[in-house]
């Protein structure tokens, strides 16, 4: 929405997301993380790409993945 707004050429964005368990290999331990990749696609400057990078960890779901978000059963 913000690359549209400003009119950026931004095609498309791919985002990807690997879970690595914590060094005990158990779900639930101290230490597993999200890695994400995220990949801008467009024909944009070198500071159009750095801002949309910038913007990545605002993005609602990323704040609450980072949050140490609790799921329980309802």
């Amino acid at each position: 929405m913000y690359a549209q707004r400003k009119g950026w050429p931004l095609k498309d964005v791919k985002v990807k997301v690997r879970y690595e368990p914590g060094p005990s290999g158990q779900e639930g331990s101290e230490g597993q993380r999200l890695v994400q990749t995220v990949e801008l696609v467009g024909d944009l400057t070198s500071e159009q790409r750095s801002r949309l990078e910038s913007l990545v960890e605002r993005c609602p779901t990323h704040k609450t993945l980072s949050s140490g978000i609790r799921i329980v059963g309802g």
